[in-house]
This record gives structure tokens, sequence and C-alpha cells, in this order.
């Protein structure tokens, strides 16, 4: 009997506990269950916390840059079991503002949820090799850059709930052929591309409910055998006849995997709806279809329309400016470039400058006789003779000789539209110094220097 007992306690491994069943093991990481029962526990359940760790083979510990030197980040906390296969590192709920630098290699699940990162970069996770399970749900990320997920070859698990994601162009996903799980719920996602989940061959749940999503070739999803669990449910699905009859297929091949089947709805005019498995597709009028494609069209437009009517807006402003100043643009123009603006279809009364016409002449010019041979030579025939043509009165060649020169100007400026003062310094050292010579001309509107 003794070497009996003995050969039994040769063979026994581990204390006889009765109550083994009854024991609960309470968990390190308690991420998805805090306590579990002993014999439900699995080793990689058995964790450590670790701020630093560097195996024994590795030749690299005292640099920053090594691979095989386990560095926990900044405000994380990390895990790890007794073989090193289950490797965690927990950033959650810690708001960090982008993907921490020192992430070890050889990490296994990490958790970033609870964060505020916008944008996730291209490469932003190469060389994880490892790595499992990645959450990033509730980080506020509007936009995956192409390649993000490049390098996470064995990734399983992807949560990316509760963020702001407007739209999946197709390169989102396109290396992750071991993925089982993507969790896309409650984002912004209005439009997917159909080639979106193309290569996740390995796929088994896929949440795409509570987004914006209108249109969206939901029965290629057939291509995806594995796929085991589905949600559809709170989007913006269109009622256009031909979706929904393709819908409708797939909901009749895929219906057991669709969770949310009896939410799943369609909207058309942002007022009506109807729930997908009721809808009458025999009985779907073109009106339907119309009205939705009309709102993709004003959406399509939209921009077009914005830029016309801004276009419109600033041409409409330039032309009441020309408008309002055309006058002292024709000026500028003439003295500058010797060009006469706004002159079509204007009339020969327009063009001498109002509606004067009981006026003997269109300009009185008053000079120094030092210059009336620049009047007389230059300046009269070009206005006299050109285009249109004006009536001048001459000071030295119209006005009489002899008696009041002050009551002579006057008369002839009364009967002229306009009055030409010919400045030049002979002009100013002469005549102006007269005094009945500046009375006489208080009126004068067009000055010209000769000087240039």
């Amino acid at each position: 009997m003794v070497a009996k007992n003995a050969s039994l306690d040769e063979s026994r491994q581990y204390p006889r506990m009765t109550d083994i069943e009854e024991i609960m093991c309470s968990l390190t990481f308690k991420r998805k269950e805090s306590v579990v029962p002993l014999t439900r526990a699995q080793s990689s359940q058995f964790l450590c916390s670790y701020n630093s760790h560097c195996f024994a083979l590795c030749h690299c510990c005292e640099f920053d840059a090594c691979d095989c030197k386990m560095v926990c980040p900044d405000n994380c906390t990390c895990y790890y079991d007794q073989s090193w296969n289950t490797n965690i590192v927990d950033c959650g709920s810690k708001r960090h503002t982008s993907v921490p630098r020192k992430i070890p290699m050889d990490v296994t699940e990490l958790y970033l949820d609870g964060s505020d990162i916008p944008t996730l970069s291209s490469h932003t996770f190469i060389g994880r090799k490892n790595m499992k399970i990645l959450y990033m749900n509730n980080s506020n990320v509007h936009t995956i850059d192409n390649r993000t997920f490049n390098g996470l070859r064995d990734l399983l698990v992807l949560n990316l709930d509760h963020n702001r994601l407007t739209a999946l162009h197709g390169y989102e996903f396109e290396r992750l052929v071991h993925l089982q799980e993507l969790y896309l719920s409650h984002n912004m996602i209005a439009t997917i591309s159909n080639v979106t989940f193309a290569n996740l061959k390995a796929i088994e749940i896929l949440h795409l409910d509570h987004n914006y999503i209108v249109q969206y070739q939901i029965w290629l999803l057939n291509n995806n055998a594995r796929l085991q669990e589905i949600k559809l449910a709170y989007n913006s699905w269109t009622c256009d006849c031909y979706f929904v009859g393709e819908m409708k297929e797939f909901l009749h091949l895929k219906g057991d995997y669709v969770r949310d089947i009896y939410d799943l709805e369609c909207h058309y005019n942002h007022s009506s709806s109807h729930y997908m498995l009721d809808f009458n597709t025999s009985a779907c009028n073109n009106y339907t279809a119309t009205a939705m494609r009309s709102e993709f069209d004003f959406a399509e437009m939209l921009p077009i329309i914005l830029i016309v009517t801004v276009v419109f807006i600033v041409v409409l402003i330039i032309a009441v400016l020309i408008f309002v100043f055309r006058k002292e643009m024709g000026v500028w123009f003439y003295a500058k470039y010797g060009v006469r603006l706004f002159r079509a279809g204007q009339t020969r009364t327009s063009q001498r400058g109002g509606g004067d016409e009981d006026k003997l002449f269109d300009a009185f010019v008053s000079y120094s006789k030092k210059d009336e041979a620049f009047v007389t030579q230059i300046l009269a025939p070009e206005l006299e003779c050109g285009v249109p043509t004006f009536r001048l009165c001459l000071h030295y060649r119209d006005l009489p000789v002899g008696g009041y020169m002050s009551d002579a100007i006057m008369e002839a400026m009364e009967s002229s539209r306009r009055t030409i003062l010919i400045l030049s310094e002979n002009f100013l050292k002469s005549e102006w110094c007269r005094y009945e010579f500046k009375s006489a001309h208080r009126k004068c509107s067009v000055p010209v220097n000769t000087d240039s």
C-alpha cells in the first residue's frame, strides 16, 4: 500500500482541491472581464506589468532604437505573460493626441481608445507584425491615410467605432488579409468604395450601423465567404428601386447574419422611410428613384452653383464700380494711354459735355500770350479737327482786343460748356498775377500743364 501511495503521489503534480471549480481568479488586465473561474483562465491571462524589459540575447539594450528592447510608452500601462507571447499596451482613455512613438515592436494588443487623433498617417504601425488587436474607438479619427495599417499582417480585430470618419476610399484595409473583426459603427460615413472590403477574405464580423451611408453595393459582401455577423441599420439607405431590389436579395441570402435586419430602413426626401423587409419592390415606381436622383444631382451640382454665384457677384460689383467711376477712369486712361473709353452709345451732345445745347462754344481756352504757338498749332487742331470735333473759343484769337478783359473772359466762359486753363510757367508769371484775370477764372474746370 505504501508503494502504491507513493506511486500516486509521484503522478500528482498539483495539490488536490475539492472546490477548485469555485475558485475565482482576479485578472490584472481588466478590459473585458475582471474575474474568471480559475479552471477557465488561459495562460495568456496570467499577466505582469512592466515599464522596461530587454531580453538576455538582445545586444542593443543600451540604445533607444532597439527592436528587442521593450519600453512601455509614456502615460500607458503594459503587461506581459510568462512566455512573452502576450504583450499588451494599454493607452486607453488618456487623450493622446498622436500615436505614441515607443510602442514595443512585439506588441500583440494595443488600446488607444479615448484618444484625440484626427489623422492616422501612413505607416503609423509599421513593424508591429505581431499585433492582433487594435482599439482606436472614440478617438476623434477623421482621416485614414493610405497604408496606415501597413505591416499589421496578423491583425485580427480592428475597432474604429465612435469616430468621425466620413468616407472609405478603398485603400484603408487593403493589406489586412487576416482581419476577422472590423467595427465602424457610430461614425459619419456617407460613401464607401466598392473595393473597400474586397481583400478582407477572413472577415467574420462587420459593423456599419449608425452612419450616413446612402448607397453602397452591400451585396458585394457575398464574396466574403466567412462573414457571420453584419450590422447595417440606422443609415440613410436610398429607396431607389434597383438598390432596394438588390438589397432584399442580399438579405434573403444573408439575412441570418444581419443582426439588425428588422431595424433596416430606406429613406427618400429626408422625410419618408420604409422598413427594408416591408418595401414592395413590385409596386416601386420611378418617382422614388427620380426624387433620389434629383437630390444626388443637386448635391453634386452644389459646388458648381456656389462658384458660379460668387463669380457673378464679383463681376456685378466690378461692373457697378466701373459705371460709377466711368468718368474718372475715362480721364485716367486718356491721360495715361491716349485711349478714349466709354464712347460707345454716346451722342454728340453727351460727348461734348452735357445738355448745354444753347452754348455757342464747347470750350473756352485761356492761356498766356507766350503759349499761343502751343495752343494754335497743337491743342486747337487736335480738338477742332479730331473725332468728335469741338468748337473752341481761344483767348488771344477770338476775344476782342480792348475793353475790359475780365468782362470778355466772363462772357466767353458763359458761352462755353467748359473752360480749359493752360497752366504754364508763362501763365503763372504774367496773366495769373493780374487780379481781374484771376477773378474772371474762378469757374475754370479743366487745367492743362504744358511742362510735361
